[in-house]
This record gives C-alpha cells, sequence and structure tokens, in this order.
C-alpha cells in the first residue's frame, strides 16, 4: 500500500511510524508519489477537488484529522468511491481536545485589551497606555452559539472570568450547569455583549448568520469565530463594522480562506489593514497546536487501521 502524506511538517512520528509498517510512504509536492497514492493524508492547506484527484487515480482512502470538510470536495471524492476518514461525529474523543477553545479564548482576550494594536504601538516606539484601554470580562454577556464541544469548554473558561453565560443551540438535549440556554437565537441576541460563534458547517448552516441576524445583535457587541467562515454573511459582518453596530471582530477563519486570491481580496480584511476598526485575523490556527495535531493525526490513522482490520485488508 502506498501512503502519501501531503503536509508533512512535524507530521506526528508516531503517526507515521504506525503507517510505515503498512506501507511505503512519499510525502509534499510529489507528482510521483501521488500518482502511486492508495491512501493521501491531508491537512487544511490544498482545497482536495477534481483536478487535484485527477494527479492520484489509484485513492481509495483520504485521512483529513479535521472535523469540519469544507477543504473537500465531497461530491468528487464521493464520486470516485474514495472513504474519507475524519474526525466528523467523533464526540468523545473530541472532547479531550482543547486547542479550539483555547485559542477562542485567546482572541476573545486579545481583542477585549487591544493586544495586537497595543504590541505593534510598542514594537513601532510608542509608549501611551491612554490609547489602548480595554474592557474587564467580568460581569459581561457571553452568548455561545452552539453549545457542542467547543461551545462547552468556552463556557467553562467564561465561568472562571465571571461572565453571564447564554447559550442556544437547535438541540434542545444540550446543556450545562451554570449556562443559561435560551429558546432562540433571538433571545441569545439579546441576551450578549460577546457572541462566539460555535456551529459545525453544514448545508443548513452556510451563511447562517445573515445580515438579517447579524443586525439583531445588540449595538457595540464583539464577535469571534472559530467555527468556519461561510457560516456568516461576510459582507453584512463588514457593513455592520462599518456603520459602528459592532465594536470588534476577532476571527479564525474567513469566507472565502480556500481560495487565496479572493481570501487576499476580502473586504474584512481590507477592513483590519485600514486600522478604524478592531478587527483580529489569524489563519485557522485554532486547532493547529503542536499536542493537539498530534493527537488528532494519530487518532485518525488508529481508526484507519481498524477499518483495514475489518475489512480484511491488513
Amino acid at each position: 500500500m502506498h501512503i502519501h502524506i501531503l503536509e508533512p511538517l512535524d507530521y506526528s512520528l508516531k503517526a507515521r511510524a504506525i503507517l510505515g509498517n503498512i506501507g511505503s510512504i512519499t510525502e509534499g509536492i510529489d507528482e510521483i508519489g501521488l500518482n502511486k497514492a492508495e491512501v493521501l493524508i491531508i491537512r487544511l492547506g490544498t482545497f482536495i477537488n477534481a483536478s487535484f484527484l485527477e494527479k492520484c487515480p489509484q485513492v481509495r482512502f483520504i485521512l483529513s484529522a479535521t472535523t469540519g470538510t469544507d477543504h473537500l470536495a465531497l461530491d468528487e471524492i464521493q464520486l470516485r468511491g474514495i472513504q474519507l476518514i475524519c474526525l466528523k461525529g467523533e464526540t468523545e474523543f473530541l472532547g479531550s481536545i482543547p486547542s479550539t477553545a483555547e485559542h477562542t479564548w485567546a482572541l476573545l482576550l486579545g481583542l477585549m485589551r487591544n493586544v495586537v494594536p497595543a504590541s505593534t504601538h510598542v514594537i513601532n516606539g510608542g509608549w501611551n497606555r491612554n490609547l489602548f484601554r480595554g474592557n474587564n470580562l467580568r460581569g459581561k454577556r457571553l452568548g455561545i452559539l452552539g453549545l457542542g464541544r467547543v461551545g462547552k469548554q468556552v463556557a467553562h473558561f467564561a465561568k472562571a472570568f465571571g461572565l453571564q453565560v447564554f447559550a442556544f443551540d437547535t438541540n434542545p438535549n444540550q446543556t450545562l450547569e451554570g449556562v443559561h440556554l435560551v429558546k432562540s437565537y433571538e433571545a441569545l441576541a439579546n441576551s450578549c455583549d460577546i457572541l462566539s460563534i460555535h456551529i459545525p458547517l453544514e448545508d443548513a448552516t452556510i451563511s447562517w448568520l445573515n445580515a438579517a441576524r447579524l443586525r439583531k445583535l445588540s449595538k457595540g457587541v464583539y464577535i469571534i469565530n472559530t467555527s468556519r467562515g461561510a457560516v456568516w454573511e461576510e459582507n453584512a459582518l463588514c457593513d455592520l463594522i462599518e456603520e459602528g453596530h459592532i465594536s470588534g471582530v476577532a476571527t479564525d477563519v474567513l469566507q472565502e480562506e480556500l481560495i487565496p486570491v479572493k481570501r487576499n481580496q476580502a473586504r474584512l480584511l481590507d477592513l483590519a489593514k485600514s486600522g478604524k476598526y478592531l478587527i483580529l485575523i489569524t489563519p485557522h490556527i485554532a486547532g493547529a497546536t503542536f499536542e493537539s495535531m498530534a493527537m488528532t493525526e494519530e487518532f485518525v490513522v488508529e481508526k484507519f487501521l481498524k477499518i483495514l482490520s475489518n475489512t480484511g485488508s491488513l
């Protein structure tokens, strides 16, 4: 069996050793390796679409240590009879991964305390503390949109910081002690000074935070997004930033992040560059810690081995 690791930098040594026991390994942008690959191991750096799959015609399995799949052309993968192995639905295991919730909190603190502009100011020779007064978190109202794995982890952090925590989830069975579960998005929108987005990207959630829903948020709200860029209407968000309805945005994702030309032309990026607005953007790194990436890569490889064993392919 030939295995190709598309983005090999710091790939788990344990996972690599396991794979080495079942086949030969090539890596990177190696056309010969891709052409021979029966197993393709990916991260988020490449959009796996029809044109890419033409380079690896023998692929039977794709391993992606991710919960989201918007970096994959799922219809093309299915059409070619390729089996996708990822983290979607692995609730128990994912509950042990803290990285996305931790990054959410880093973005929230960075936004509320003006960390990036203040640091840039000092690096450029300034030392004017009055330019960068922030806001306390204690006593603020945090609204969590989606009380799943990450939403619950964020709620635990929020309670430690003394915030009032509200949440809305389409699953009425999602509950957490100390969190006020509201029955509608409208109720959440009216109950928060800060909105943290944690809904999965599915057909039903594409542009779920549209212009109408964004406008229902209280004036002066801060928004954090470590979900996916496609769950909000980015242009509508930008309109509200420019109007002063939204006080600040910190996001790890952009709506068109998978297409470099469109990503670089993103209006939200232009607003951030202008320096007129409080906007933090990180390059989809919420899950990118050494520890979490190793854990997820090893889990997906173990899951792959179980599938091979169950089908008698080992």
